[in-house]
């Protein structure tokens, strides 16, 4: 066995774990993930423009 195998086995085997440990399906985790990085892009760049402006002023 190789170790991309059994990364491979190990990343199906915890996916399924943490799946029952979260009590919702897959497409709502997804729609959760993705609204989550959504707000912390927003919550980044805003901070970003704000040093931004601090350096230039």
């Amino acid at each position: 066995m190789t170790m991309e195998q059994v990364c491979r086995a190990l990343n199906v085997r915890c996916a399924i774990l943490f799946r029952r440990r979260r009590g919702t399906g897959a497409t709502q985790h997804t729609s959760d993930v993705i609204q989550y990085h959504q707000r912390r892009n927003k919550q980044a760049t805003r901070s970003h423009k704000k040093q931004r402006h601090k350096r230039v002023t």
